[in-house]
């Protein structure tokens, strides 16, 4: 997580992604500094635009394309993360466990 947007990020309104988007993330943002310049500011400003259209409001002015996805990706992990966890102790607490 980005210091910078961590506090914007973690009030933000973050649905979640289409598994096609969430894919593309996990293959650009380990891979962008591998891009040629031009290619990776292209491919980075697209992501943001499909990005943007499912968060609100809009992360500060200012920050690289970069930034802000990861942002994005870091606070969605975070939130399934926690989600999953709480519906693991749900079916914990409700289903019999097996031996």
């Amino acid at each position: 997580m980005p210091v910078e947007l961590e506090a914007w990020a973690s009030h933000a309104d973050i649905a979640p992604r289409d598994p096609g988007l969430a894919a593309a993330l996990r293959q650009f943002l380990p891979r962008a500094a591998s891009f040629a310049p031009a290619a990776r500011d292209a491919h980075g400003r697209q992501l943001l635009g499909r990005v943007l259209s499912s968060v609100a409001p809009q992360p500060p002015a200012g920050h690289h394309p970069e930034t802000v996805l990861r942002a994005v990706a870091a606070e969605r992990y975070r939130r399934d993360l926690i989600r999953i966890v709480r519906d693991q102790r749900l079916r914990d607490a409700v289903l019999p466990r097996e031996h």
